[in-house]
């Protein structure tokens, strides 16, 4: 073999004749198409149904409910009253009694627990035997009502005697007249200024044991167990 005959090595790189081929064969196409289109004559109807077809699909359009502002209200003021602490209504009591003469022998004061009572001696109300206001009455109640007019709390009024048959013909028993001496007293105290409802009982003797003070005699006894109580709650009416 000649020394002069040599071995070309075959090109392996990858031959990208055919794409210019191709790019030119969609060029001419989109050309004819394009020279199609310019000589056909377009109907605007179709057009326009297309185009509203296509908005409808890409941007529907929604309801909306548009909510009518609710009727204007007008709200009532409220007044909240909150029931006064006892402690302190036991210090105020005191105080104003004591201000306007009242708090003696007459009418005494007690804290107890769940309570504070203003009791009255039914000797200085009432005279005997009657539920009827004597004339020294007039300046105990009035100084009585100008403190509980003024109160939140829930009071209520009882009446007490002692074991002493009830005298006079208005009565039969003592019951009739403790609950009698009560109603007068709550009577008072709603015309005073004390605006919600007040309960009233009358408990005869039944509460004539509970006097056990040691010191006192029968008729001092008898003296305290004959009286109303105005009995101011901690809670408010009901």
């Amino acid at each position: 073999m000649s020394d002069d005959f040599q071995l070309i090595p075959e090109d392996n790189q990858p031959n990208n004749a055919w794409m210019i081929s191709f790019a030119d064969l969609l060029s001419l196409l989109l050309t004819f198409f394009v020279l199609l289109f310019s000589m056909s004559t377009i109907e605007i109807n179709q057009w326009q149904k297309l185009i509203e077809s296509l908005s409808q699909r890409l941007n529907p359009s929604r309801e909306i409910n548009v909510i009518a502002p609710a009727e204007e209200r007008s709200i009532n003021k409220i007044e909240v009253k909150i029931a006064t602490d006892l402690d302190y209504l036991h210090t105020i009591l005191t105080e104003k009694l004591l201000a306007s003469g009242a708090l003696n022998q007459d009418v005494t004061l007690r804290r107890l627990d769940d309570r504070v009572v203003i009791s009255l001696a039914s000797d200085a109300l009432f005279r005997s035997g009657s539920a009827d206001l004597s004339p020294k009455a007039d300046a105990i109640m009035k100084g009585v009502g100008d403190i509980t007019r003024s109160l939140a709390n829930a009071i209520e009024v009882n009446g007490h005697t002692d074991p002493s048959p009830v005298s006079g013909r208005n009565y039969t028993s003592n019951w009739e007249l403790s609950l009698a001496r009560a109603t007068t007293v709550a009577d008072q105290v709603r015309a005073a200024g004390y605006m919600d409802d007040i309960p009233i009982f009358g408990y005869s003797d039944s509460r004539y044991s509970e006097i056990t003070a040691s010191n006192l005699t029968q008729n001092e006894r008898y003296n305290l167990a004959r009286r109303v109580d105005i009995v101011v709650r901690e809670y408010l009416p009901r």
